[in-house]
């Protein structure tokens, strides 16, 4: 919403977005380990950013980000075939 609100909703900003989701979930997960367990934070850090290691929770909030945008994007042209979209009907006063 902050990004729409803005106007950064560009593909280039999404995949920004999806970066830094992966990256500060890393970050989560390395403070986590730091100071909560005894578990090398270090070892953990290196195998988020391992792609061999898939999939880490850093790989997963990053590919939700991409995906979630895509099918955002996506659900309106498949539903309204045939249908008046919803703001066609609200100008129109059908109600319901």
């Amino acid at each position: 919403r902050f990004m729409r609100r803005c106007g950064w909703l560009t593909p280039l900003a999404l995949l920004g977005l999806a970066v830094v989701t992966a990256l500060g979930t890393a970050a989560v997960e390395f403070g986590w380990y730091a100071l909560a367990t005894r578990v090398p934070a270090d070892r953990i850090l290196a195998a988020n950013l391992m792609v061999d290691l898939a999939p880490r929770p850093a790989h997963l909030a990053g590919l939700i980000t991409l995906v979630l945008p895509i099918v955002a994007w996506l659900a309106p042209r498949f539903s309204s075939r045939g249908k008046a979209r919803y703001s066609d009907m609200s100008q129109r006063g059908v109600t319901g």
